[in-house]
This record gives C-alpha cells, sequence and structure tokens, in this order.
C-alpha cells in the first residue's frame, strides 16, 4: 500500500497548511476532507487541525 499524506490546516499564526504521512496503524478509512484531527506539532504535544486534502503523493521531500 502507498503511504498517504494528509494536508492539515491548523491554528497557528502562520496560515499555510501543514503535511502528515498517514501511519499504517492508523485508521486510513477514516480519514477525509473536513475531518477534525489530532496532530503533533512543535514543543506541544498535539494542536488539532482539519483535514483539506488526503493524497498519494508527497508536496515536500520525504526527508523534510
Amino acid at each position: 500500500m502507498k503511504p498517504r499524506f494528509l494536508q492539515v490546516a491548523l491554528p497557528v499564526p502562520m496560515r499555510r497548511h501543514y503535511e502528515y504521512r498517514l501511519g499504517e496503524e492508523s485508521q486510513a478509512g477514516l480519514v477525509a476532507p473536513g475531518i477534525r484531527v489530532d496532530v503533533p506539532f512543535g514543543r506541544r504535544e498535539n494542536q488539532t487541525g482539519i483535514i483539506l486534502k488526503v493524497s498519494n503523493q508527497a508536496v515536500l521531500p520525504l526527508d523534510k
């Protein structure tokens, strides 16, 4: 199965989306645009964001 990537909008001062790789252990069938998710962000444990897009290709290189 190909890796899946989420573009997520977060309530932070920088107005841009953030990209997360969906882990194999996650329930991939339950992700879709418009759903709220908790994701790791910076020094904080988690941030709640909204999924904007689900894709099979990363926007950024995988080492970023």
